[in-house]
């Protein structure tokens, strides 16, 4: 989507200079030449394109599929976990919830385990871990949360308020 403009722009160049090519040519054999390989081309990629189209069916099913073509992406495996924690409280998901956030925990894992020093992954994965109902594993998440930024408030809150579930007085 990004390169949309540009594209427009080069295939109105593509066009300006096929049509002066095929004007150019004399004879018929060339033109059907040409005629020929601009009709594979746009068979190609319009086969590409119907095909991509169907990535789009969702957002979830365009980042699950993109994710394969990124595997070492930490911004990319954040951004699937993100949407998939959010999608998984939308009334359409409910039976497949905590499946979706199980997922999403698994892609927050790789994403931290890529950049290490990535905030945001360690606070969403351990509020994650809260809403899983595993605190222990929520708390170590906050901690790191609070070692990479000690001004962020609320890792430091949601420290205390689990520390206190826990009856954790070490923390």
């Amino acid at each position: 989507r990004l390169a949309y403009v540009s594209s427009v722009g080069f295939c109105m160049a593509l066009g300006y200079l096929l049509t002066k090519l095929y004007n150019a040519q004399k004879a018929s054999a060339p033109k059907k030449a040409i005629i020929l390989v601009i009709t594979a081309m746009l068979i190609s990629y319009s086969g590409i394109t119907i095909a991509r189209n169907l990535n789009w069916k969702d957002a979830l099913t365009l980042m699950r599929h993109d994710i394969e073509n990124i595997p070492n992406s930490s911004q990319g495996h954040m951004v699937l976990a993100s949407n998939l924690m959010k999608s998984s409280f939308e009334p359409q998901y409910t039976k497949e919830s905590n499946q979706m956030q199980r997922e999403a925990l698994e892609h927050f894992k790789k994403s931290a385990a890529i950049d290490p020093s990535y905030l945001n992954v360690w606070f969403d994965m351990g509020r994650t871990y809260q809403i899983l109902g595993e605190p222990k594993l929520a708390l170590s998440c906050f901690k790191q949360t609070h070692i990479l930024d000690s001004t962020f408030y609320q890792a430091t809150f949601n420290v205390a308020i689990i520390a206190e579930e826990l009856k954790d007085t070490t923390t």
